[in-house]
Order: structure tokens, then sequence, then C-alpha cells
């Protein structure tokens, strides 16, 4: 998974979402597993999009390093829930 490799861990998420979660449909998914998909993707959208930054790169950009770990922490649990 891309969130446990090197580097900038706000470059991991914004790489991990794009690559691994935002093609994750609704399609088999419980209640608990949409939501937090859902709280992933409001999250990762909050901020507009400014210069050649999208939305992804600013909300990331915006968050505490607290609130990076813990939305890399709710990815790798939305990939334990979908096992």
């Amino acid at each position: 998974m891309i969130l446990d490799g090197e580097g900038d861990m706000r470059d991991r998420l914004a790489s991990a979402y794009r690559s691994e979660v935002q093609y994750i449909g609704p399609e088999g998914l419980n209640e608990e597993t949409l939501y937090i998909l859902e709280s992933i993707n409001d999250e990762l959208t909050r901020v507009d999009a400014a210069g050649d930054k999208d939305t992804m790169d600013m909300s990331v950009a915006a968050m505490t390093d607290d609130a990076v770990s813990e939305l890399a922490e709710q990815i790798r649990n939305l990939f334990e829930l979908s096992r």
C-alpha cells in the first residue's frame, strides 16, 4: 500500500487516495464502510483547488500532521473492512 512507503506522508496520502481509494464504489459495502469512504472523500476535497494544485493537494496541505495520520489510518481500516 502506498501509505506504507517512504516520503512525505501528505504526498503518500493523496497518492493512496488517487490510486487505491477514489475508485471504490458503494456496491457491496456495508453501511459502516460506506460512511468511512464518504468521510475520507469529504476530508480530501474540503479545500478548493488553487493554481496548479487540485482540491486533494490543497486539502492535504491544509491538514495538521495528526489529521493526516488519522486519515491514513482510516484508509488502512477501510481496506481491512473490505477484505
